[in-house]
């Protein structure tokens, strides 16, 4: 990337077992964490600087450390030559990493390592899997499974990243929302349609609430049919979701259907704070959660009538009342039944008096067309006239927003779009075409060492922000041709490395050059830069 490295990993190390550890008493399971080396040597060198008492660079100092949440954590207390491995903090497993500090134009190597907790009663240490590197005699290296070499550039004129638009919700109520990172750009495909579907779970135990909450989600790419994730039941913010085809997916799930108290409020402030909540009576007869959005229209006794309701044994009447209850979420009004306790203020009207606090009961149909109890309504407390406080009047409402999880009727979509150049963008970049160093003085300090003989390693001058596809043309500032590149990268990489050679194989001189790209279909850059030995 540009001005960063991103790394990750999958989760195999996690499964590994250690027949020996449990043979002699440890835990087989071994596995503790990972760890993230960087070095500009490829044999990792200058990464290796924890002494042991005698001086003797002994441990490297990694980037990044992620361990289990297990409880072990800090210094082993084994220890070896003086010096003792760092567990980690429990910070908790992850399996990717974003190195912010890396700079354009430096070639890095990264290991990712996992590592043991070892086993102190029986003094075996915490132990790291290897760094394999192979440095062959030309100077080219072979790097193991665990290893990368990087060099992060600035991307081509134009470039747009990967994108899956915005996640979006095509069916259902939900107020839960889903986010999204792009962890690798270049495995994002193009126009694939995703949905992602949910299950949810209504549990009910006698003696305990009942309790409606998302049990799962599946990932499906419309556009193959593959489903890509299969009923994962982890939603937490801090979980760590899979990356696939390039992204990783975080959830803002609601904890459970309930009264959103940011949204939810009378159009009056002069009206005392009412109570939503799910309906109770003796016996453990409850409500049902009900994922839906209402109003409470208030107006004259008369505008609605309530239904016969028996609440624990005692009869109220069905009566015209002075409100009526909209289901904004189905659009159709409700039946009600209404518990009315105080009547000082006249018959058929909500209000409250001390303990004495009337209630409207949501009745609702179920699937079989049979009206069912959700929740209730009513005043939190008695208005206080002090305070110019009144019960509903004519003209006022009652907006009821429900926080709500994910649910199964919830569904969600998005669309992606694979990085890409933009050729108009591309166009408009081309004044950003640089060369650097400039001027040169002597060398850059990304220039590769010789790691075999004297003498310094081959010089390096880039270009940056090219066109993915491009002719350079270096001259003298007396027209003489020096070099002709031929920059043909992928669009990601914007940067062409030229080893200062002109085209006879011979080191340029010292002095002012001028470069010119040329991209077909695209237009074209002249600029200067100068080279001090």
């Amino acid at each position: 990337g540009d001005g960063k490295v991103t790394l990750y990993w999958d989760s195999s190390p996690e499964k590994s077992y250690d027949a020996f550890l449990a043979n002699i008493g440890g835990d087989g399971h071994h596995f503790e964490g990972y760890r993230i080396y960087r070095s500009s040597d490829p044999a990792f060198q200058d990464a290796l600087n924890i002494t042991n008492g005698q001086g003797t660079p002994q441990f490297m100092s990694p980037l990044a450390v992620f361990d289990l949440k297990d409880g072990i954590q800090g210094y082993d207390s084994l220890g070896i030559d003086g010096i003792h491995y760092y567990l980690g903090d429990d910070s908790g497993l992850k399996h990717s990493f974003v190195d912010t500090t890396a700079k354009n134009g430096f070639t890095y190597y990264y290991a990712v390592v996992s590592y043991s907790k070892g086993f102190t009663t029986g003094g075996i240490l915490p132990a790291e899997s290897p760094i394999r590197v192979n440095l062959k005699a030309d100077g080219s290296v072979v790097l193991g499974p665990n290893v990368a070499r990087v060099v992060p550039e600035a991307p081509a004129a134009g470039y747009v990243n990967a994108t899956l638009g915005t996640v979006k919700r095509v069916e259902g109520a939900t107020t839960s929302t889903i986010s999204y990172e792009i962890v690798d750009p270049k495995a994002v495909k193009n126009q694939h349609k995703y949905y992602i579907t949910f299950q949810d779970t209504l549990i009910t135990t006698p003696g305990a609430p009942d309790t409606l909450t998302t049990k799962n989600y599946s990932l499906i790419d419309s556009t193959t049919g593959v489903t890509l994730v299969y009923r994962n039941p982890y939603f937490s913010d801090t979980y760590e979701q899979p990356v696939i085809e390039g992204f990783r997916l975080h959830f803002h799930n609601a904890s459970a259907v309930e009264l959103d108290d940011s949204t939810s409020k009378w159009n009056d402030k002069n009206v005392p704070n009412f109570v939503f909540e799910k309906f109770v009576a003796p016996g453990g007869i409850s409500g049902e959660l009900r994922p839906d959005d209402y109003k409470v229209f208030f107006g004259n006794v008369g505008m609605d009538t309530s239904v016969d309701f028996n609440y624990a044994g005692v009869d109220f009447p069905g009566e015209p009342v002075n409100f009526r209850v909209l289901n904004t979420t189905t659009g159709k009004y409700l039946k009600f039944g209404f518990l009315e306790l105080d009547k000082t203020g006249g018959a058929g009207k909500l209000s409250a008096q001390g303990s004495k606090k009337d209630r409207i009961v949501f009745l609702e149909p179920n699937p079989q067309d049979s009206l069912v109890v959700t929740w209730w309504f009513y005043l939190s407390a008695q208005p206080d006239t002090s305070l110019g406080q009144t019960i509903p009047m004519p003209g006022d409402t009652a907006y009821i927003k429900l926080k709500k999880p994910f649910l199964a009727n919830d569904v969600f979509g998005f669309t992606t779009t694979t990085q890409h150049v933009d050729q108009n963008l591309e166009k408009v970049q081309l004044d950003n075409i640089k060369v650097v160093p400039n001027p040169y003085l002597g060398s850059a300090q990304w220039e590769v060492k010789n790691p075999y003989t004297t003498g310094r390693g081959t010089r390096s001058l880039h270009f940056t922000h090219l066109p993915a596809n491009c002719t350079i043309r270096i001259y003298t500032v007396d027209g003489e041709l020096v070099q002709t590149l031929y920059h043909n990268s992928a669009i990601s990489d914007g940067t062409e490395d030229w080893n200062m050679l002109s085209r006879d194989n011979l080191s340029i001189s010292y002095g002012v050059y001028i470069y010119y790209v040329d991209a077909p279909g695209i237009g074209s850059k002249i600029g200067k830069f100068a080279v001090i030995k």
